[in-house]
């Protein structure tokens, strides 16, 4: 969603912040629960990428799910967005 912005995005891994920010300064802002949720969802992947990624921590079927559901929703928002 950023790229497709053409916003410069940081190269930490939770980018939930900045992309409700950027809609917001360029008219595209997201219901405020919506918001709250995508930098909450943006946070908690982002946490967890780390100790995933080097076996520090498991995480269970329901854990992806989860992750997979979430990022089913953000690109139905985005795809709902570009459509418009």
């Amino acid at each position: 969603m950023l790229l497709w912005l053409g916003v410069d995005y940081p190269k930490s891994h939770d980018v939930g912040g900045l992309a409700v920010r950027v809609l917001a300064e360029r008219a595209l802002a997201c219901e405020p629960a919506f918001g709250t949720w995508l930098e909450e969802f943006s946070t908690d992947l982002a946490a967890k990428r780390a100790p995933s990624f080097y076996c520090e921590e498991d995480y269970s079927s329901e854990d992806a799910t989860l992750a997979a559901e979430g990022a089913e929703r953000i690109l139905t928002w985005v795809t709902g967005m570009v459509a418009s």
